[in-house]
């Protein structure tokens, strides 16, 4: 998890000391406060603490009908010695996404 992802007042491990995020940027923690770089990778110690995906829940017979589409177009391209091996990985996508 990344401190943007972080509101403000949750508690998280960085470089094995516990920190409060006190500002978008900044936290308070051993020796005082200081900035926590974006890029750095922190444990969150909240419960309930998840990373916000920011995108919407997936729909999963849109998935199907734009991969149904894709193996459609692909077919003419798959020659005999394939076809069998294409018709399986296609199966074991759409068994994928069904789970």
């Amino acid at each position: 998890m990344r401190i943007h992802q972080l509101p403000v007042g949750a508690r998280f491990e960085y470089q094995g000391a516990e920190w409060v995020k006190t500002a978008p940027m900044l936290a308070n923690g051993p020796g005082g406060q200081r900035l926590i770089p974006r890029h750095a990778v922190l444990k969150p110690l909240d419960p309930g603490v998840t990373v916000p995906s920011g995108l919407p829940p997936l729909d999963r017979a849109a998935i199907l009908l734009a991969f149904e589409t894709f193996c459609q177009t692909c077919t003419p391209w798959i020659s005999e010695g394939h076809a069998k091996a294409f018709e399986q990985a296609r199966r074991a996508f759409v068994d994928a996404v069904g789970q």
